[in-house]
């Protein structure tokens, strides 16, 4: 008896920190750097790169309307976890603005990916009752295989975040800094998180004033529009997808799809016919 309890101590010593523990603990292993380089920073990238639903995907994804502000943020975030990684407890007061920056923004990957599970179980439950009942000529569909990645590959960057965070704000002790500073770390983390919001304000803003100076057929609008509307298209997609959802709404007003069509092609250098042709939806 007395043999197995030594034995049982020796695998669990007494002050051993448990897994929980250890994924917060200070220093982090080189493992955990590879891990959170990779979950944090490469794979997030993947997923905005090759989003075939949220920002992005034929015909525009759900929420194009806000792919400056979402880049944004998660830009945010991947930037902050990179300087960590690489600079750690050198940043000194610092790491409260970056502990500050992946606290919040981590908030969006795990919004992205519960969105994503939710497609995944749903798409799921479907091919399941299909499969219940098969049909001679039925082909699997396996959208939901891509839902659970794209899930997983966002709620692990969430994790990477927060775990990371709370490393940085741990590794500041507040007591022994002036409360000023902390505040005014906390003032700029808070002022970093602000800059793609305003950017997307700024967008959204702009898009809806040249869409209603398209309509009104203002003189010089469709050149004007252009010019302005050029300035987000790198970032995104949504103040386009905007003129071709206007377009496939109006088909009885000639004059305004041609004006449209002209802004159109003038920002994106693509007819907008062939783009509606290409993504129906």
């Amino acid at each position: 008896m007395n043999s197995a309890h030594s034995t049982l101590a020796e695998e669990h010593p007494a002050g051993e920190p448990g897994f929980w523990s250890r994924q917060i603990a200070l220093p982090a292993t080189r493992r955990q750097n590879a891990f959170d380089l990779l979950a944090g920073i490469l794979l997030p990238a993947f997923s905005l790169r090759f989003d075939v639903f949220v920002f992005r995907g034929a015909g525009g994804g759900l929420f194009s309307s806000l792919q400056l502000f979402g880049y944004g943020e998660i830009g945010l975030a991947m930037f902050a976890l990179a300087l960590w990684l690489w600079l750690g407890r050198r940043v000194g007061p610092l790491a409260v603005v970056l502990g500050l920056v992946m606290i919040l923004a981590a908030m969006l990957p795990m919004a992205i990916g519960s969105f994503y599970a939710l497609l995944f179980l749903m798409n799921f439950a479907e091919e399941l009752a299909r499969f219940s009942r098969p049909t001679p000529h039925h082909i699997p569909r396996l959208e939901f295989v891509v839902f659970l990645v794209f899930s997983a590959i966002n709620i692990v960057a969430a994790f990477v975040y927060f775990r990371n965070a709370e490393r940085a704000l741990r590794s500041v002790e507040v007591r022994k800094r002036r409360a000023a500073g902390v505040l005014a770390c906390f003032a700029l983390g808070l002022g970093l998180l602000a800059i793609p919001a305003l950017m997307q304000w700024n967008a959204t803003w702009t898009a809806t004033a040249c869409m209603a100076a398209i309509e009104r057929d203002d003189p010089g609008a469709v050149a004007i529009c252009a010019e302005r509307l050029k300035r987000y298209y790198w970032y995104g997609h949504g103040a386009t997808d905007r003129l071709v959802r206007a377009y496939w709404t109006a088909p009885h007003d000639t004059a305004f799809r041609s004006r449209l069509a002209e802004v159109y092609q003038q920002v994106t250098g693509c007819n907008i016919e062939a783009r509606i042709k290409a993504n129906p939806d």
